[in-house]
């Protein structure tokens, strides 16, 4: 993916695949970049172990919370995704797949926590990769335990973020070695470009109906420049208090 804007590189990370993961081909480790602006985050390649701590380590650095974040990822560490994807529901992050860029495997799994989320591509799922010198060495019994186990964990990050049953179902169904891909049209009836609880925030807030602003283009249109503003200064302000909460800790 070719950013528009210059950046400045945050931390590139390294090449550890270890676990549980969600992944669906060879590429380069992960690395965070941020526009000059500080108000947008490039996250490409691998999703790994210590990425999801690296990034806030990186949020205390350059002292800013990401509105707007724009993933190409071919999947990785599940435990990591989902870690960034219930910070993008807790910060009320816009995540975007930009066009060419990819969003497969354990990406969705971040994808989804977004509050709102902007499809330019088709997203790529299937469930849980298991670490075959891991689980090859484990009983049937063992196996079977720990493949139930860890499904339950993900189908409840799922319905956490919203997610409807039969769209899991689909994903848990899907053998993972192989991938099924889902349109940009499919993934958004799927899902939604907006969380339910961030419609109902912003209605609550702003008094905006985001179901009846939406344009085609999936981006947000206002009847008022009130309205707007308001929107603008609500997502700068919950953000100036995810700031603080984490750089308190």
């Amino acid at each position: 993916m070719a950013p528009s804007r210059s950046f400045l590189a945050i931390l590139p990370t390294t090449l550890l695949l270890v676990g549980c993961v969600l992944y669906s081909g060879q590429s380069p480790a992960a690395t965070m970049k941020v526009s000059e602006a500080y108000s947008r985050m490039y996250l490409e390649g691998v999703i790994e172990k210590g990425d999801f701590e690296r990034f806030i380590k990186g949020i205390r650095q350059y002292k800013f919370v990401p509105e707007f974040v724009s993933i190409s990822s071919p999947g990785g560490d599940v435990e990591t995704a989902m870690k960034f994807g219930r910070f993008f529901r807790r910060a009320a992050t816009q995540v975007k797949i930009e066009k060419g860029a990819e969003c497969n495997s354990s990406c969705f799994l971040m994808l989804v926590g977004a509050t709102e989320r902007v499809f330019r591509a088709d997203v790529g799922i299937h469930r849980p990769y298991y670490d075959r010198d891991v689980f090859g060495k484990l009983s049937p019994t063992e196996a079977s335990d720990y493949f139930r186990e860890m499904n339950k964990t993900v189908r409840a990050y799922l319905i956490e973020m919203d997610v409807p049953t039969e769209l899991i179902d689909r994903m848990m169904s899907i053998e993972s070695s192989s991938l099924e891909y889902l349109t940009a049209r499919e993934i958004e009836l799927a899902i939604d470009t907006f969380a339910p609880s961030h419609e109902e925030w912003l209605l609550a807030r702003c008094g905006i109906s985001l179901s009846d602003e939406l344009t085609t283009d999936t981006d947000a249109s206002f009847t008022t420049d009130e309205e707007q503003q308001c929107w603008s200064d609500a997502i700068s302000s919950h953000n100036k208090s995810v700031l603080q909460d984490i750089l308190s800790q």
